[in-house]
């Protein structure tokens, strides 16, 4: 997880039955080939809600994603 001030920037191997608060920045999931990654979102708080913000600096995955199954 990691803020683009750089204020906050940790990584976390996590394993099976593990849990990580992620309650602020940007975060992403990597999982090693043959492996299986289950992400299970919990919204809590006063403000609930799903509020999904890209990193600017990566907009090109995205791209790659969308040109990717296209050309399945």
């Amino acid at each position: 997880m990691y803020t683009k001030d750089g204020e906050y920037d940790v990584a976390y191997p996590v394993r099976s039955d593990d849990l990580v608060e992620m309650s602020k920045g940007y975060h992403t999931t990597v999982t090693a080939p043959g492996y299986k990654s289950y992400f299970l979102w919990l919204m809590a708080g006063e403000h609930k809600g799903f509020y999904r913000a890209s990193d600017p600096d990566h907009t090109w995955v995205e791209a790659m994603e969308n040109v990717l199954k296209k050309n399945k």
